[in-house]
C-alpha cells in the first residue's frame, strides 16, 4: 500500500525540524527520548550604561540648498539640492529619507534592502515650489522669505540622521493690474 506523497513528506520533514529543534537547544539523549529533568536555567541580565551603547552611524551629506526664482513677477520660487544622499551603518539598511519644508513633508523615500540612497536634483525635476515673498520678508533686507528645510534617515539599527538649515529666496512682487470697469 502506497501512502498519500504529502503526508509522507510532512512527517518527514517533522522529524528532521524537530530534530534540528533539539540540536540547537542542546537536548540531551535522555531528554529527547521522553525523560525529561528538571534543571532550572540560568538567566544572565547585563545592563549597560549610556555611555557603554555606541551610537549607529547612520550619516546623511547633502549640498547647500539654493532657492531661485524662474520667472521674474511670478512670486513662484523653487528649492533644489544638486543631491541628497544617505548610508547605513555596517549591517543596517536605510528605512526611509525624508524632506521637510517649514514642517511640511515635501519628500518621501522608502529603502528596500539598501545600505545607501542617493537622489540626484533631477528626481525632484525644477525642485520644491515655494512663494519667493517680498523685499525683506524672511528678515535679509532686499531679500524673499526664508524656509527652513530638514532631510532625515532612518535605519534598521535604530539610527536616525538630520541636516537641518536654512534657506533664502529671492523677493519678487507680484504686480496685477486689473482693468477700470465703470458701472453704467
Amino acid at each position: 500500500m502506497i501512502g498519500n506523497p504529502r503526508a509522507i513528506l510532512a512527517g518527514a520533514l517533522t522529524v528532521v525540524l524537530l530534530g534540528a529543534i533539539l540540536a540547537v537547544f542542546g537536548a540531551s539523549d535522555s531528554q529527547a527520548s521522553g525523560l525529561v529533568t528538571s534543571t532550572p536555567l540560568g538567566v544572565v541580565t547585563q545592563i549597560q550604561s549610556p555611555a557603554d551603547v555606541e551610537a549607529p552611524a547612520v550619516s546623511s551629506f547633502s549640498n547647500s540648498p539654493t532657492c531661485y526664482r524662474q520667472a521674474a513677477g511670478s512670486g513662484v520660487c523653487y528649492i533644489e539640492w544638486s543631491y541628497l544622499y544617505t548610508s547605513a551603518s555596517s549591517g543596517s539598511y536605510i528605512i526611509s529619507m525624508t524632506v521637510t519644508i517649514d514642517d511640511r513633508l515635501r519628500a518621501y523615500h522608502a529603502g528596500f534592502f539598501q545600505t545607501a540612497m542617493y537622489v540626484p536634483s533631477d528626481f525632484y525635476g525644477t525642485g520644491f515650489k515655494v512663494t519667493c515673498g517680498i523685499p525683506g520678508s524672511g528678515g535679509v533686507p532686499g531679500m524673499g522669505r526664508t524656509y527652513a528645510y530638514t532631510i532625515r534617515a532612518r535605519e534598521t539599527g535604530g539610527g536616525v540622521t538630520s541636516n537641518t538649515g536654512a534657506v533664502v529666496c529671492p523677493a519678487d512682487e507680484i504686480k496685477i493690474h486689473l482693468p477700470l470697469i465703470q458701472k453704467p
